[in-house]
């Protein structure tokens, strides 16, 4: 079975792109042409995708549909590249939706609200036993604010971007 996360492989192509040497693999949060997403998508996912978790939208989700084998599902949760476009990008690949009789249902973290004390109890008892990690990426002084957060649209971060102010 073929998972997509996007964010996964927009990460290794960010990388590819911006950091070569330190990381592996292929597709960039930037406008590719329709024949680098054909090669990339070829090249990472060769048996097509069955599950993708939706949150960037425009180009990425237009290209994904074309990759979806049949019966596969898309769970959405946003669509970043759209949101402060004047006019959104529109989906061109939909009726792959029918010819592979996919299945695409959006999601909001406000269905789950109520289960957040019961994954706070589970999620701190993981990292206290440090099975749950994050990854913080801190630049030191607010003299360098602007370019950590410059940094962060240029793929020179890793994990969440911190600024820290003090040492106190």
């Amino acid at each position: 079975m073929e998972i997509f996360l996007d964010m996964q492989i927009l990460w290794n192509l960010r990388c590819q792109l911006h950091r070569p040497l330190m990381c592996g693999s292929p597709i960039a949060m930037k406008k590719l042409s329709s024949s680098e997403n054909e090669g990339s998508f070829q090249r990472h996912f060769p048996r097509g995708i069955d599950i993708y978790f939706e949150n960037v939208g425009g180009n990425m989700l237009d290209e994904v549909l074309l990759h979806m084998n049949l019966y596969g599902r898309i769970a959405v949760s946003g669509m970043i590249s759209q949101y402060n476009l004047k006019k959104p990008d529109g989906i061109h690949n939909l009726f792959c939706l029918i010819t592979k009789r996919l299945r695409m249902e959006g999601f909001s973290e406000l269905d789950f609200r109520h289960k957040v004390p019961e994954y706070l109890e589970f999620a701190i008892q993981l990292i206290r036993e440090k099975k749950l990690l994050f990854v913080e990426d801190i630049a030191e002084s607010l003299e360098n604010a602007a370019s950590a957060f410059v940094g962060i649209y240029h793929g020179r971060n890793v994990g969440k971007q911190i600024i820290q102010v003090s040492t106190d």
